[in-house]
């Protein structure tokens, strides 16, 4: 007798059932940088972590978890099983779920585009190297690149604090991306129980005709495939280059809600976030007041 096939709706909810962004370990990160009070709110039948007036995690949320969060006036990202660019109105922030698979389901699944690139990397010797001990040194080397990588995408920055926060989580690792020795790229990582979820991570652009975004991606596919996860690649921007990679890769790309919704302030923030002179007002923030900056971003993946 065969089993009957997993639907989409119930791959999508089981991605969820072991949430790490709703653990004690996510919410400790928030509270080690910002020092505010990390406090566990009931609604809807759920014990939640909230930061002041947010929730701290992302999750699919039901329709009666939502309603409660809206009525108690808290914030909160969530992720619905809608894939963006079918939903009449698609959401400007999406979210990234790759299902687990074995691995040569993963490359029968790659775009022919990023398959060829995946090989061009290794003839370029990109190498992938994990780490799993917190290092300062470690932090020191990746941290530059990671502020080179802000200032492109005119952004805020978040401090060193946050990733030695991250990085000395059990759940958490790093890989390093390097290229004859020189550091290329980074990704922090977490891994819970049936789910892998990258975190912040780049590529120095110089490299990218060598490929290394591709191999980055693959050595998280490969990693997942060896150990059954799923790989919760998390938020983007809808019609970025960083979300066509991860559809490339084979992951399914979700609608999300935010509440409280301004879409005149997130267009206006769009907008300006084109302009330098906006992305130098936010790393300044950043190295001024960094909890509020780390607030104000979260939830984020």
């Amino acid at each position: 007798m065969t089993s009957s096939p997993i639907s989409s709706d119930e791959r999508f909810a089981a991605a969820f059932r072991n949430n790490f962004y709703f653990s004690d370990e996510w919410a400790g990160i928030f509270h080690a940088v910002t020092q505010y009070t990390v406090r566990h709110v009931a609604v809807g039948g759920a014990e939640r972590y909230v930061m002041k007036d947010k929730l701290v995690g992302i999750s699919n949320l039901g329709e009666e978890e939502a309603a409660a969060l809206r009525q108690s006036r808290i914030g909160f990202l969530r992720v619905l099983p809608v894939v963006n660019s079918d939903a009449p109105r698609p959401s400007h922030f999406e979210y990234s779920i790759w299902f687990k698979k074995t691995y040569d389901e993963a490359v029968r699944g790659y775009k022919d585009s990023f398959r060829r690139a995946v090989r061009q990397a290794e003839r370029h010797d990109i190498r992938v190297i994990l780490h799993r001990e917190y290092g300062a040194g470690l932090i020191d080397r990746i941290y530059p690149l990671y502020e080179r990588q802000m200032d492109r995408l005119n952004s805020f920055v978040f401090p060193q604090s946050f990733f030695a926060s991250f990085l000395r989580m059990p759940s958490a690792f790093c890989i390093t991306i390097e290229h004859d020795s020189t550091l290329i790229g980074y990704c922090f990582c977490a891994e819970n129980i049936d789910n892998l979820y990258p975190s912040v991570g780049g590529i120095e652009p110089a490299f990218f005709p060598l490929r290394a975004v591709n191999r980055m991606y693959d050595y998280l596919v490969r990693y997942a495939c060896e150990r059954g996860l799923n790989i919760h690649f998390g938020l983007g921007i809808r019609d970025s280059g960083f979300d066509k990679f991860k559809q490339h890769a084979g992951a399914t790309i979700y609608k999300v809600e935010r509440h409280p919704h301004h879409p005149l302030l997130m267009a206006l923030t769009v907008k300006a976030s084109r302009l330098k002179w906006y992305g130098r007002i936010l790393r300044r923030l950043s190295k001024r007041n960094p909890a509020r900056v780390v607030y104000e971003v979260m939830p984020t993946t």
